[in-house]
Parts: C-alpha cells; sequence; structure tokens
C-alpha cells in the first residue's frame, strides 16, 4: 500500500509542472481532510514531522525540497520554492502541518 501511495503522490507531483493540479488546490483550498484510516493520517503526521528538521512546526523551502527528492522527484531548489508558494495558502512563506495534510490528501485524492 504505500508502494502505491508514493507512487500515486509521485504522479500527481510530476502534474504539477503544468500548474494545472496546483492550480486547482490554491483555487478549492479545501478544509483538512482526515485520512479515511486513522493509521494513514499517523503515518502522513510523522512523515510532516520528520521533515521540519528545525522543529519549528513548518516546513520551509529547504526541507521541502529534502522531502520532494526523498519522494523522488528530482527537482531544483527554485522548483520547490514554487510549489512551497502555492502550497502556502496563507501566505507566510513555510508549510504548517494543516497545509501539509490539505496537500497530501488533495494529491492522494487527485491522483487516484
Amino acid at each position: 500500500q504505500d508502494t502505491d501511495t508514493l507512487q500515486r503522490t509521485l504522479t500527481a507531483i510530476e502534474a504539477i509542472g503544468d500548474g494545472e493540479l496546483m492550480t486547482q488546490f490554491v483555487r478549492m483550498r479545501t478544509p483538512l481532510q482526515a485520512a479515511d484510516e486513522p493509521e494513514e493520517d499517523k503515518r502522513i503526521r510523522a512523515l510532516f514531522h520528520s521533515h521540519d528538521t528545525d522543529k519549528s512546526g513548518a516546513i520551509d523551502a529547504d526541507e521541502l525540497h529534502h522531502l520532494l527528492r526523498e519522494l523522488g522527484h528530482m527537482c531544483m531548489p527554485d522548483e520547490s520554492m514554487r510549489i512551497l508558494s502555492q502550497v502556502d495558502t496563507n501566505g507566510d512563506g513555510f508549510i504548517d502541518r494543516s497545509e501539509f495534510l490539505n496537500w497530501w490528501y488533495y494529491v492522494q485524492q487527485s491522483s487516484c
């Protein structure tokens, strides 16, 4: 199941290149959704916390860049910044836990 989830996520991340997926996300600004399975929700929260390396409660551009590369999306830092700016719905320059969870669940829904 983790392999399928990872593949769907990578496919959706690659689709971000044309901006369509992220444009839809920004336009919708979906409210935080709970995962269908509590274990999946716990795993996604752990993923966020493991990449919040400075323990600030938010993921910055560098942390996002490392996360994307770990997921197999070999992007350049400027692409990571572009993705961050689209996921950062409150405009503070960081991805907080709610923004991360919304983005992750949206990507999962969009890639099914």
